[in-house]
Formats: structure tokens, sequence, C-alpha cells
């Protein structure tokens, strides 16, 4: 699914967020909270 594709890819930016801080937030605001896995 390309939701599923999606979510990994933009996780992906959340995880390098140390040199992009502002990613991490963007991204849990862009994605439903239903849609991401309890990390």
């Amino acid at each position: 699914m390309e939701a599923t594709l999606l979510i990994g890819y933009l996780a992906s930016i959340c995880s390098v967020g140390s040199f992009v801080p502002q990613a991490c937030e963007v991204v849990k605001q862009a994605i439903p909270r239903r849609s991401l896995p309890d990390v």
C-alpha cells in the first residue's frame, strides 16, 4: 500500500531528525496518530 511506503519514508526523515529537528514534528502532525506504530 502506498500509504505504508509514505509512512515508512516519513519515519525515515524523523529518524534523522538530529539535523532536521523540525522534520519529526512535521511528520507527527502530518500523519494521523492511529496510522503510526507505537514507538
